[in-house]
């Protein structure tokens, strides 16, 4: 399995994680659109967003979760 592989198998088991997260704060996408957007990030972007996710979806409502979410 390359990395390009491994990447957006990562991308698709987060999409659903932060789309719930996105949902619950109001924030109207479908999950294809999130497993999209987060494909085309980096590894590194990724892990933040998976971070702010998760921060989110416990409670927090810092002005940068939130942004990199958006």
């Amino acid at each position: 399995m390359n990395a390009m592989t491994r990447h957006a198998e990562a991308a698709h088991r987060a999409s659903g994680f932060v789309w719930q997260t996105l949902h619950g704060r109001g924030m109207r996408c479908t999950r294809p659109e999130v497993e999209g957007a987060l494909v085309e990030l980096s590894p590194e972007q990724l892990a933040q967003v998976h971070a702010a996710a998760t921060s989110v979806a416990k409670g927090s409502d810092r002005a940068e979760f939130l942004g990199l979410l958006g």
